[in-house]
């Protein structure tokens, strides 16, 4: 088991059951589910283009969490969550604390992530290459990382990133 990232450009709200169900954002579905796209079926249209890519265990993508976390603020991931109020808005927030099994971000959180990506590169890299000596675990990260960059390019041309 493990978790895979799909990354879908151009979708479309469908009248018959589609590829994915999407809920109203809320606070209750803050973890799970962020978008602004209305409540309904959404499938691929022929202008669509995708990433998937996994992400690993989820114990290995819990990790990958953990040390962007590291990269970036230098604390934990687990201290984001316990303090999320300070960090409303800041690089990686929607990946940082949001769920790792299954759930959807939208366009515009794709937008803002991918900008978060691309800008935040080397830093990751840097921290992974100074921190890390398992090479294969050094080489994963990099790999999850670039693979996020794929992804979020597709999905933020009105799409989604699917977690599943």
């Amino acid at each position: 088991m493990g978790l895979n990232v799909s990354g879908i450009s151009n979708i479309e709200q469908t009248e018959e059951e589609g590829l994915f169900y999407l809920e109203i954002s809320s606070e209750k579905t803050k973890y799970t589910n962020i978008h602004n796209y209305d409540e309904g079926w959404y499938d691929k249209t022929n202008e669509s283009e995708d990433h998937v890519f996994r992400a690993g265990t989820y114990g290995g993508y819990s990790q990958f969490r953990n040390l962007l976390s590291l990269s970036i603020y230098g604390c934990s991931s687990e201290y984001i969550w316990d303090n999320e109020e300070e960090f409303v808005l800041t690089p990686f927030i929607e990946i940082i604390n949001f769920t790792d099994c299954e759930g959807y971000l939208g366009a515009s959180v794709a937008e803002k992530l991918y900008s978060d990506f691309k800008i935040n590169a080397s830093k990751f890299a840097k921290y992974i290459y100074v921190n890390i000596d398992d090479i294969g675990l050094r080489e994963d990260m990099i790999c999850i990382y670039d693979n996020w960059i794929k992804a979020l390019k597709v999905a933020k041309d009105n799409g989604i990133i699917i977690f599943n």
